[in-house]
């Protein structure tokens, strides 16, 4: 280093030496000078740079446009596939649910045993279990590249295994009910079906065809009498519709008897019975239609969320797919 050139204290006379040692010393200050020189341009230089760098985006677009550019084909590959996992979750549950709304129709007025469509609809939600598998797994995977990508998307989960177990089981559950609350409700019907018949035949002045209709219509009634817990709304139509068969029976037995007489009171007493009727008849139906509901209200209404839970997944996924063929 230049410093060694100062290796002794300048003589007194002002020799040559003395020369030799200032011109070392000048040209130590001179090196010194050199060094801070160049610690300031490294320091500048270093200051600049860091300029630069706090600069760049925190964008990672902007920041390093080819690496996001393959986050985001890696995103829409997953979108993509996950995508296709919902496409066929969805057709499975919309087939269940289909087929879970033929049973809620035959339950409540249909002429064909509900319980195989509620059954059929039971074992499509349960087949829906691998899609259901296979679209939690691609949803979660997707989740992740969302998250790196910075693509500022949640992405929802959807009904599983477990809830889906649950919606077939209370659909088991309803066929297996499904069936004595269709024969009540069919007993009802036939109940005033059969009054009807007994009123024609008395009409057409048959009276014993009209105690052979009472009689089934009494048969019809007792079913219903048999309900038990009965619907709140049960006893006044069973006390009604005794009336009115009990009334018409005596019609057909005072026609049968010739006692015009007897047989005017019992049709006055009919008529009575019968202005109650009406009233009884639509609590009745009421009840009958709000107990059918209650059968699958609550496995349609799970049924139906997941479906829409599934919906709303497939549209956000939908949206961070790339627009392309």
């Amino acid at each position: 280093m230049l410093v060694q050139l100062s290796f002794r204290q300048p003589p007194e006379d002002g020799s040559l030496g003395a020369g030799i040692a200032h011109r070392g010393m000048i040209r130590v200050q001179l090196g010194r000078a050199t060094s801070r020189r160049a610690l300031a341009v490294g320091i500048l230089a270093t200051l600049a740079l860091g300029a630069l760098l706090s600069a760049r985006s925190a964008d990672p677009a902007l920041a390093d446009p080819p690496r996001q550019a393959l986050r985001l084909g890696h995103l829409d590959a997953r979108a993509r596939a996950a995508s296709g996992a919902l496409d066929d979750y969805v057709a499975t549950l919309a087939a269940a649910r289909d087929a879970g709304r033929r049973g809620m129709a035959l339950v409540q007025a249909g002429d064909e045993p509900p319980a195989p469509a509620l059954e059929a609809a039971a074992s499509l939600v349960e087949a829906a279990t691998p899609a259901a598998e296979a679209a939690e797994s691609a949803l979660s995977a997707l989740g992740g590249v969302a998250a790196a990508t910075g693509a500022g998307v949640e992405i929802p989960m959807v009904a599983g295994a477990v809830e889906l177990r649950g919606i077939a089981g209370q659909l088991r559950l309803a066929a297996d009910a499904a069936g004595s609350f269709v024969a009540r409700r069919q007993a009802a019907v036939h109940t005033l079906e059969h009054l009807e018949s007994a009123l024609a035949a008395l009409d057409a002045g048959d009276p014993s065809a009209a105690l052979d209709a009472l009689a089934e219509a009494r048969a019809a009634r007792s079913r219903l009498a048999a309900w038990d817990p009965p619907p709140i709304t049960l006893p006044i139509w069973l006390r009604t519709t005794e009336r009115l068969i009990r009334a018409a029976e005596a019609v057909a037995r005072a026609v049968i008897d010739g006692d015009a007489a007897a047989a005017e009171r019992a049709a006055r007493r009919y008529a009575a019975a019968a202005e109650e009727a009406r009233r009884a008849d639509v609590s009745l139906a009421l009840t009958l239609s709000e107990a059918g509901d209650g059968l699958t209200a609550t496995p349609m209404r799970r049924l139906a969320t997941a479906l829409a839970g599934v919906e709303a997944a497939r549209g956000i996924v939908a949206s961070l797919a790339l627009d392309r063929p």
